[in-house]
């Protein structure tokens, strides 16, 4: 029987949000990016351990009745030592709660598992896990099909962009396009973390603690540079290591011409270069003017995001600094006065920012959202995407150009290649034979599509989970511990 320690459980339900007085961050206080469950890793795992195996453990115990024999046999699925988190949650249905084993490690002999409600707000960690796989769906997609980048019925210049430059698709539609359109997702991000740094503050000059209030500013300001940062500063020495270990080879253009970090002459110039790069992104005082200036950081382009992020919520902290002891009425109003300023000015991300403020004031305020919106992000499978979200979007670019152009390369030069033979082929009259190559073709791309996006998603789940587990979650415990180790003691 394994050891049925569950490192990433959910924890006790609590209420909207509880006393901040703990060591570890609360799994409401999403500014850490991480749910409560991976920080609450020891007190879980005394708690859970004797329970019994569960689908989410390594190994697991199931139970059937062979034909015509009177005791049930056991068998060890070992499948999911195989597979991460997201994809075991989909397998959680297999019936383990009726092995025997199972049933008598149950404590004081009860016949049903137990089982781990959710905390109030975990809907948060889903819709995080969630926008960051449409960001991954964005970024691996327009690379096969680039006509889904242009919108519904928009006009488009002909060339080879895998579909023919249609502008007429389903998924081109305006409210569809959200699915897939990693945009939408980013702004999705900065609306939730606007909302995320404020709400444990929030609640608290609520509740008439402004001076604790303040201590959960001022430990929040400190640890959140280091959040952010310090997961990034691990993932790109990953890339400078694939770099220089495969001979510049790991990684493959897409294409566009885009993906490939730079390899230098030697070990030292390329950690030179790496070091550069890296202290130009943590540069606090740098322009960040919208996104008319955006950083295209060359081990990771995607990272543009981070730098905004940082700012956005040291807006958050300022308001929430300047407006503590404020009348509420007339918080809420700068929020939304910002809000529509920051917008009018054409800085869009702070604007976005600031209406999570205003959310999170409102939310306090008013009765709590409808449970059915919610629902979706409760479920295992979003909650599994939001444990590694962070780790997700870090990881997501360096898998497609290390695993997923392998498969998309040699698909694009035999369409291209392919709508080169249909134009010649037109050109003499042959229109008839023109479409049948262009037929097989596509069907060959498409195949090509199928089986590149199944063998890149799955390398994506577990190389994500595989940085949470190693590199996100100790960084976590290590800012808090750094936090703990510098606050006067009192």
């Amino acid at each position: 029987m394994l050891e049925t320690r569950s490192k990433y459980a959910d924890v006790e339900a609590r209420e909207h949000l509880v006393d901040p007085q703990y060591s570890m961050p609360d799994g409401n206080d999403a500014e850490e990016g991480l749910n409560s469950s991976l920080l609450s890793e020891k007190k879980q795992s005394r708690r859970v351990r004797g329970h019994g195996p569960d689908i989410h453990d390594f190994g697991v115990l199931i139970t059937w009745r062979p034909i015509g024999g009177t005791k049930p046999a056991t068998a060890r699925l070992a499948l999911c030592r195989l597979l991460t988190r997201p994809a075991r949650a989909l397998f959680r249905d297999f019936d383990c709660a009726k092995c025997p084993q199972y049933l008598q490690a149950l404590p004081g002999g009860s016949r049903t598992a137990p089982r781990r409600p959710l905390s109030p707000t975990a809907y948060l960690d889903g819709v995080r896990g969630v926008a960051a796989l449409v960001v991954y769906v964005f970024h691996w997609g327009y690379l096969w099909f680039p006509f889904l980048r242009q919108g519904w019925h928009s006009s488009s210049d002909s060339g080879s962009d895998g579909g023919g430059g249609s502008a007429d698709l389903f998924l081109q539609r305006p409210v569809v396009r959200v699915l897939h359109f990693g945009r939408a997702s980013v702004t999705v991000f900065f609306v939730v973390s606007g909302y995320v740094v404020a709400v444990k503050m929030l609640t608290m000059i609520h509740r008439g603690q402004p001076d604790r209030a303040l201590d959960a500013l001022a430990g929040s300001l400190f640890r959140r540079p280091l959040r952010l940062y310090l997961p990034i500063v691990a993932a790109t020495l990953v890339n400078v290591a694939l770099v220089r270990g495969g001979g510049g080879g790991v990684f493959q253009k897409d294409p566009t011409g885009a993906g490939v970090p730079p390899r230098g002459a030697t070990l030292g110039r390329q950690l030179r270069h790496w070091w550069a790069h890296t202290v130009h992104l943590v540069n606090l005082f740098r322009n960040i003017d919208g996104r008319a200036n955006l950083y295209s950081r060359p081990y990771d382009r995607h990272l543009w995001t981070i730098p905004v992020e940082f700012k956005g919520s040291l807006l958050v902290f300022m308001l929430l600094l300047a407006f503590m002891k404020a009348k509420r009425w007339l918080h809420m109003s700068v929020a939304l006065g910002f809000t529509c300023w920051l917008a009018q000015l054409g800085d869009l991300d702070m604007s976005l920012f600031c209406s999570g403020l205003l959310l999170a004031e409102l939310s306090i305020v008013l009765p709590p959202a409808e449970p059915l919106l919610q629902r979706p992000f409760t479920t295992t499978f979003a909650q599994c995407l939001g444990k590694t979200s962070y780790a997700l979007y870090l990881a997501h670019g360096t898998v497609n150009h290390t695993v997923g152009t392998r498969f998309l390369n040699p698909a694009w030069a035999a369409w291209v290649s392919a709508e080169k033979v249909a134009l010649d082929l037109r050109e003499t009259g042959l229109g008839d034979a023109a479409d049948a190559v262009l037929y097989r073709s596509w069907s060959a791309y498409m195949d090509a599509a199928l089986w590149g996006s199944l063998v890149n998603t799955f390398v994506l789940f577990w190389a994500a989970d595989l940085f949470c587990r190693a590199v996100d979650v100790p960084m976590v415990k290590l800012t808090w511990a750094l936090g703990s180790w510098a606050w006067k003691k009192k």
